[in-house]
């Protein structure tokens, strides 16, 4: 019980605050958002006629450090709770404009 703590009543409390809270899971999504275009790349990649095996590997090697990272976050690190938000956020923010051009 290392991010819990058991209150007066003996009932199990947090101990962080809802801004925590938010901001963390804010910041899980962003990673799971990027694992899942990880996995849309390698889809298009493994659908080519000749998929490029470096490509691939690297492609999965990303997803799999994006997990690890998502696994060992905490609620408490809010170093890397605000890393996570500004840089996977723009890098979000790009690809999705970029969808948006292509699809035009």
């Amino acid at each position: 019980m290392s991010e819990d703590t058991k209150n007066f009543a003996g009932e199990i409390s947090a101990n962080w605050t809802a801004e925590q809270g938010m901001a963390f899971e804010c910041a899980r999504e962003y990673i799971s958002e990027l694992i899942a275009i990880q996995s849309k790349l390698l889809a298009r990649e493994r659908a080519k006629p000749a998929p490029d095996s470096d490509t691939i590997s690297r492609l999965q090697q990303e997803q799999a450090r994006l997990a690890e990272e998502r696994s060992t976050l905490k609620v408490q690190d809010s170093i890397a709770i605000d890393r996570i938000r500004k840089e996977y956020g723009a890098k979000l923010k790009a690809w999705h404009q970029q969808q948006a051009e292509q699809s035009c």
